[in-house]
């Protein structure tokens, strides 16, 4: 009896244990103007629901600023979607934003690189895009 509990329990693990998969849309090849918006969006899944987290140049995003909003939602098909939105990009929008999922399984990143083009100081960047699987 024990074992047969035991059997159960781990096909269980098994069958309910999925690595988390991203899907990123943000800015690509794209030159970043200040005062303008700027959205990040990632749908997410796996099981058991990863945790997850918008970092940016290594530290959590700072939703403190007025500028910055980050939501999570559900649907009613329980798709999983993250948003950081800039409502006002300024020079310290600059850096490496880091999108993490993770779960027991795994972690997977999606990795955007936003540079600003300042009307000030005439410099052009690129925003780029990729994806990490570690």
């Amino acid at each position: 009896m024990i074992a047969s509990h035991f059997l159960i329990i781990v096909l269980q693990y098994y069958i309910y244990t999925v690595p988390p998969k991203l899907s990123c849309n943000g800015p690509d090849n794209q030159i970043i103007d200040v005062k303008t918006m700027l959205y990040f969006i990632c749908s997410y899944s796996g099981s058991p629901v990863p945790h997850v987290i918008w970092t940016l140049n290594n530290s959590i995003v700072n939703t403190i600023n007025p500028n910055i909003t980050v939501t999570f939602s559900i649907d009613e098909n329980s798709n999983k979607t993250s948003i950081l939105h800039w409502v006002y990009v300024t020079p310290d929008a600059r850096g490496t934003y880091i999108f993490t999922a993770s779960n027991i399984y795994e972690t997977v990143q999606s990795t955007f690189t936003i540079l600003i083009a300042s009307k000030y100081s005439y410099e052009l960047h690129i925003a780029t895009l990729s994806i990490c699987i570690s």
